[in-house]
């Protein structure tokens, strides 16, 4: 499959789903085995084997995945809570651009889409989501609020 994937520049995760396709095999991929290396390096699961775990005590490897995708998804959240913060704190301080291109950066590191999100969320009118956030931030600048000049 490594030979094939090398020759046809695709994936071997994508090849192999191919080949799961063509023989009519229904199983689908729990979240956390959708997980790229780099994705589960980054909350400490450098090597997983998924097909060695679930050999090993099916239990045990499907409590195994929900863990590690809850991390996943915990991690996530509070890289977005972390660009939300940075987001704003940019615009407080006339660096949007830059906070922009260092989301996008953790964008690109997490391989998760949500800084188009993040940037419709500062400039909504309703920050009942975020106004905490928000709040916090601008007391650890020691700016006022936008909110509370009105």
């Amino acid at each position: 499959m490594r030979f094939i994937s090398l020759l046809d520049g695709k994936s071997e995760e994508k090849l192999i789903e191919q080949v799961r396709k063509k023989s009519g095999s229904t199983y689908k991929k729990h979240p956390a085995e959708q997980l790229t290396r780099s994705q589960l390096e980054l909350i400490g699961y450098p090597k997983i084997d998924w097909i060695k775990n679930r050999d090993y005590d099916v239990e045990l490897y499907k409590n195994y995945r929900e863990r590690v995708y809850q991390d996943w998804t915990s991690h996530v959240k509070k890289e977005k809570e972390l660009c939300y913060k940075l987001l704003f704190t940019g615009l407080l301080s006339n660096n949007l651009s830059s906070a922009i291109a260092s989301c996008k950066q953790k964008e690109f590191e997490l391989q998760e889409k949500f800084v188009d999100e993040l940037i419709k969320m500062l400039f909504q009118e309703s920050k009942y989501e975020v106004f905490e956030v928000e709040m916090n931030v601008s007391e650890l600048m020691k700016i006022q609020h936008p909110y509370d000049t009105l």
